[in-house]
């Protein structure tokens, strides 16, 4: 019997067979590969080749191809019985240290070097990232200008469309959730607000979303000193919303960022005393 397989095959399928052909790859693959030659020890012995396939393209998974170029080196310097001890591992695995701390976030060199998982974090320093980023990619197509991403307090900031007046509205819930958070932060506690983290969700159903979020916003706002200040603000945004756009629970557009990181509030909103 014959069996063609991916990788798949390594992740503990229970399988046995006299000889294995593995293709070039990281050592901990092959490794896992050759556990299923004589799995089930029913055989003297059990035979794994390694196949180097010269005329393999891998410059679009590098990860891939770096990992095969270091189990080569590794294959080429130690015992074939001796490739999975634990010294032969951790030698593959200090190899590729520099270049796993490297690409690790799926680096985008078209984004300055920004990463996937920065751009698609659920975090406050996840989302700053994508939005710098972005601001980046703008300004160099000269879409918008630079000084049109100053913070700008609320009442000089134009609320003109639905989506600033919906990126205001989480701008300002997440003012109010942090000074709470912040005053009563305690040590190693760097949770995100909830504007942050449902931000992704206003922007693709706001008018679904945003009454959730007000809810989740009143046991902050009593526990703020003047809490009519960001209240009359609240109210101020949401009359906006709700008289230029009521019931359009269409996705945001770029506004909608936008807002969000350039609003502050007047000097008379600011932080508790």
């Amino acid at each position: 019997m014959f069996c063609i397989s991916t990788s798949l095959i390594e992740a503990g399928i229970n399988v046995s067979f006299p000889v294995v052909v593995r293709s070039l790859a990281g050592l901990p693959s092959i490794v896992q590969a050759a556990g299923r030659a004589n799995r089930s020890m029913e055989y003297d012995t059990g035979t794994v080749y390694i196949w180097h396939l010269c005329d393999e393209k891998l410059d679009k998974l590098p990860e891939i191809q770096y990992g095969g170029n270091t189990a080569r080196t590794i294959i080429a310097s130690v015992p074939a019985d001796e490739l999975d001890m634990p010294a032969s591992i951790a030698d593959y695995f200090e190899r590729q240290q520099d270049y796993t701390a490297e690409h690790s976030g799926f680096p985008l060199p078209k984004l300055n070097g920004e990463s996937i998982v920065n751009l698609l974090s659920y975090n406050d320093s996840g989302f700053l990232n994508g939005y710098l980023s972005m601001r980046h990619a703008m300004t160099a197509k000269g879409g918008l200008k630079q000084d049109a991403w100053a913070a700008q307090p609320a009442s000089s900031l134009a609320i003109n469309s639905r989506d600033a007046a919906f990126g205001a509205l989480l701008a300002l819930d997440n003012i109010v959730e942090r000074i709470v958070l912040d005053a009563e932060k305690q040590e190693n506690d760097n949770r995100p607000s909830n504007a942050m983290r449902l931000m992704p969700h206003v922007a693709r159903r706001p008018d679904a979303e945003i009454p959730q979020l007000m809810a989740r916003m009143e046991p902050y706002m009593k526990k703020l000193r003047q809490p009519f200040v960001f209240m009359q603000e609240r109210e101020r945004l949401l009359g906006i919303a709700t008289e230029l756009w009521p019931n359009k629970d269409a996705p945001l557009g770029p506004g909608y960022l936008h807002t969000f990181y350039t609003y502050t509030l007047p000097s008379k909103y600011g932080k508790e005393d």
